[in-house]
């Protein structure tokens, strides 16, 4: 017979749930129905009503909504050619690019899914990943060109020079009917067709992926839109990592609701988000708390909204940002589309926690231990989501897929009161959340072993997995996340070891006097240290660099909880907790070297003020094990320019010791030895001024007083040069600008020639001497053309403006056309051959003109010429793409450039 205090207990409970029960229902009364489009449908729909709306503005080129259409056509039909169909799926490799979602919708447009790889991960998990989807084409940027070929037997280059080009809007006149075509040709049903495969931390080791369909993402966007901001006025920031699901989100979300997106260099992204937001005026981003963490809102005053993702907000971040933009926290695991909840924060009325209402799906809680048992409003349980985000289920994996996926709960068929029943799939997340009386939902935690980690979610069962794998001797192990005196603010991953005979491994020393704590955590000996060491190095081959633990403890025992015997993982990570910096430093091997050098003691001050340590830093000590991560990687590079000095992130993430580190470290005064100025023709060998001087004069009338400088062409303006005289207006590109009332034209034309006297590419043109192609720089400025008369229109004018650039004459121009109607606006219109400019340059020259004619200019920091030099200093050849990757068809690719900061110090 149950006690009396028991039975009460459970009568109140059921009173309680009776009384909720109404609400809950209501709060989730109807299912939302889904949205039964193809997402590359929803854009060439845009393409059609929208054709010059900007869908990409990217560090490397733009393209609106009609380009992006085309280019994505023209990419899917050749893909066609080698065999992409429905069914298949196609891995993509690229930094971050605007041709990244080109690659999507060709992939998208054939009924085939694609699967956006994170090219930084190990080479052995991205192979996983592949042969998981059974991939025999990648997509590839010429970055990824050699990995790529690695990874599958048929690479595809993007961009590919002869198909795929922005070369002028109108060599998109029939895109229209090419993405018509394409649908027509390749019928799907958005319900059950996948669109992308996720792939996410999995509990044996493997990587497990994701299906998720079109209509998943496409309700997901349509239904999260309005709390996000997304709409035709958004300029969204393109900063996720492309192993994380919202970078899905940012790009296809953004484009289908008609925004536009802003796609920096990932150097950019690393090295100042601020920056980056101001320099592509993005009003939208989605970054998680610790990104955030970084950027002064008072810095970003085009930012307007701000979801924040991965991770709780700390109530310091919430208060920093909320008198500057809307502040939005949302959720939402890869297994239902991204998103599924979202909430605008109010002062003093939102928990951190809040995670905001379900959007676009039905949320239930549930007992963590039954998901029959529905649990009343204020009760702490497992969430459940009901609705057209929910997915279609892991690869491969049906017992996986059973387990996470369930169908029709006792209580949703049961309905309640005047509330039907339904059947449905629900998706079990894992998290501890609870109701709010409004029906929002407050995050409480993880129920099993994933966990996130600055925004990634891990298992940590993988990762237990992993290391035992790579143990020498049989060892209990344990994987958690906890913050520790190295890093107070953030989380790090730290592992435990029980040795099952500590002898070697342990010192022989009281653990009280090595490690500060109690008997259960082991003073390490120096073979352990050097045994954890080569645990991290084989770790660091299979997983992510987020996967592999900071610390390496060995413990006597694994705790366990009475009387249940389960793991009691609480203990560990106090004991862990207790120990102070000087304490933890001996967990991990380094020698005593001292940092001796100018630069060696400037970065070990610098690594004090960014991670806070009080404790000696040595020269064979590693950033990341002192406490940093790739967030306090950026504060770190920040105080290293203000120093006046460079470092670039890829040295902060390769290098293993702190000395090697401080020797990457370049005085910004170096770099002069670079960037001075060249002498004029210095370039070119003595034997052929002459000869150049001869031909610009006799074959393109062209006095040599009028010249500045000439120098050789780089290998790929021979290219553009070639490729564009074999079609008329081919590589070429246009963009069309409505002025804003009241431009003094006057003013911004004098704005115009000063930024092409700041930039000698501005003022070049290309002659052929015969045996070779030269750029002649001329001395004149950029002379700004009005066209006034009232017959020309704007198609007529720009095709006016292509026909006329080739050989021996300017490759850039600006014009103004002038409106014959007082309710349309004046127009600039910008052209320039791809031999001048390319898309990197494109936007720092407008920005260049914003200034100039505010009257503020600034000096650009590098001039052509170097780069020049450079590449002919460099040697490097074309690279040809072999026939077994693209049968009948070898490509020509650009050579590698090198990252702007690369070529600014000399490298």
């Amino acid at each position: 017979m149950m006690p009396e205090s028991e039975v009460s207990q459970t009568v109140g409970a059921l009173i309680v749930l009776e009384q909720d029960l109404k609400q809950i229902w209501t709060w989730n009364a109807h299912r939302p129905k889904p949205h039964a489009v193809s997402l590359h449908s929803i854009i060439a729909q845009w393409a059609s009503e929208s054709p010059g709306r900007l869908a990409v503005d990217a560090w490397d080129g733009s393209f609106t909504f009609l380009e992006l259409d085309y280019c994505s056509s023209q990419l899917a039909q050749q893909l066609s050619e080698l065999g992409v169909r429905e069914s298949v799926v196609v891995p993509l490799a690229f930094e971050r690019s605007r041709f990244t979602v080109v690659a999507m919708l060709a992939v998208l447009k054939l009924g085939a899914a694609f699967l956006l790889l994170d090219a930084g991960l190990p080479e052995s998990r991205l192979k996983n990943i592949v042969e998981q989807v059974k991939a025999e084409i990648v997509l590839a940027s010429p970055v990824y060109l050699q990995l790529a070929g690695r990874l599958a037997a048929t690479v595809v280059t993007v961009p590919v020079t002869d198909r795929i080009s922005d070369s002028g809007s109108e060599r998109c006149s029939s895109s229209s009917s090419s993405a018509v075509s394409m649908d027509s040709r390749c019928p799907l049903d958005p319900l059950s067709t996948t669109a992308c495969i996720v792939f996410t931390s999995g509990t044996t080791g493997t990587p497990k992926g994701i299906l998720i369909s079109h209509s998943n993402l496409v309700s997901t966007f349509n239904y999260t839109a309005r709390t996000v901001g997304l709409n035709e006025a958004t300029r969204m920031l393109d900063s996720a990592s492309y192993g994380f699901d919202a970078a899905i989100y940012q790009e296809l979300g953004t484009l289908s609701m008609g925004g536009c997106l802003c796609v920096p260099s990932d150097s950019e992204r690393l090295t100042s988000i601020a920056s980056v937001i101001e320099k592509f005026q993005v009003n939208t981003a989605i970054l998680t708390p610790s990104v955030a963490r970084l950027v002064d809102p008072r810095d970003v005053p085009s930012l307007k909204r701000l979801k924040l993702v991965g991770e709780p907000p700390s109530p310091g971040l919430i208060d920093k940002w909320l008198p500057y933009c809307t502040l939005i926290m949302g959720y939402g695991p890869s297994e239902c589309a991204v998103c599924s909840n979202a909430g605008v924060f109010y002062r003093d009325l939102t928990a951190e926690n809040n995670i905001g209402p379900a959007l676009g799906c039905c949320a239930w809680i549930v007992d963590p231990d039954d998901h029959n048992i529905l649990l009343p409003v204020g009760r702490v349980g497992e969430m459940l989501l009901e609705g057209p985000n929910v997915g279609q289920g892991y690869l491969n994996d049906k017992e996986r897929t059973d387990a996470a996926f369930v169908n029709s709960p006792r209580w949703l068929t049961s309905g309640f009161s005047f509330m039907r029943g339904r059947n449905g799939t629900l998706y079990k997340t894992g998290d501890l959340v609870q109701y709010e009386r409004d029906g929002s939902i407050l995050y409480i935690g993880r129920k099993n072993q994933q966990k996130k980690l600055h925004g990634q979610r891990i298992d940590l069962a993988e990762i237990e997995h992993a290391m035992v794998q790579t143990l020498p001797i049989k060892m209990e192990v344990i994987a958690e996340i906890c913050t520790t005196a190295m890093s107070p603010t953030e989380s790090q991953l730290i592992a435990f070891c029980c040795l099952t005979s500590p002898k070697p491994f342990v010192e022989q020393n009281s653990p009280s006097e090595i490690a500060g704590a109690t008997s259960l955590l082991l003073p390490a000996s120096k073979k352990f240290l050097a045994t954890s060491q080569q645990i991290r190095e084989k770790l660091q081959i299979h997983l992510p660099s987020y996967m592999v633990p900071t610390f390496i403890f060995p413990v006597s025992e694994i705790p366990r909880a009475k009387p249940s015997d389960k793991l009691d993982r609480k203990r560990v990570v106090q004991e862990v907790g207790k120990l102070s910096q000087t304490q933890l430093r001996k967990y991990f091997p380094a020698s005593s070297k001292q940092l001796n050098t100018r630069k060696e003691k400037l970065l070990q001050s610098m690594l004090r003020e960014v991670l806070a340590l009080d404790i000696d830093i040595l020269a064979d000590d590693h950033f990341f094990r002192l406490g940093g991560n790739s967030m306090t990687a950026i504060q770190l590079i920040a105080i290293v320019r203000k120093q006046g000095m460079l470092l670039l992130m890829s040295d902060v993430l390769n290098h293993d010791n702190l000395a090697d580190l401080a020797s990457k470290m370049t005085d910004l005064e170096d770099t002069g030895k670079v960037i001075g100025p060249i002498p004029a023709f210095s370039l070119l060998p003595s034997e052929q001024q002459e000869l150049a001087l001869q031909k610009a004069k006799g074959q393109y009338d062209i006095d040599a007083a009028s010249i500045d400088d000439i120098l050789p062409c780089t290998p790929l303006q021979e290219d553009m040069m070639a490729l564009g005289q074999q079609r008329l207006g081919g590589n070429i590109a246009q963009r069309i600008l409505d002025l804003a009332p009241g431009t003094e034209l006057g003013r911004l034309k004098n704005a115009w020639k000063t930024v092409s006297q700041l930039n000698s590419i501005l003022r070049t043109r290309i002659i052929d001497t015969s045996t070779k192609l030269l750029q002649v720089v001329m001395r004149d400025p950029l002379i700004v053309e009005e066209y006034d008369d009232l017959t020309l229109d704007t198609e007529s004018t720009m095709s006016s403006i292509v026909s006329q650039m080739g050989l021996g004459v300017p490759l850039v121009n600006v014009a103004i056309l002038l409106s014959d109607e007082p309710t349309r606006p004046d127009r600039l219109i910008w052209t320039a051959h791809h031999a001048a400019c390319d898309g990197w340059q494109v936007p720092q020259i407008f920005a260049q003109a914003e200034c100039a004619y505010r009257g503020d200019v600034a000096l650009p920091e590098v001039d052509f010429s170097h780069f020049v030099k450079y590449i002919t200093e460099a040697g490097n050849g074309k690279i040809y793409i072999g026939r077994h990757n693209l049968p009948g068809r070898p490509r020509l690719l650009s050579p590698p450039v090198p990252s702007e900061l690369e070529f600014r110090m000399g490298k």
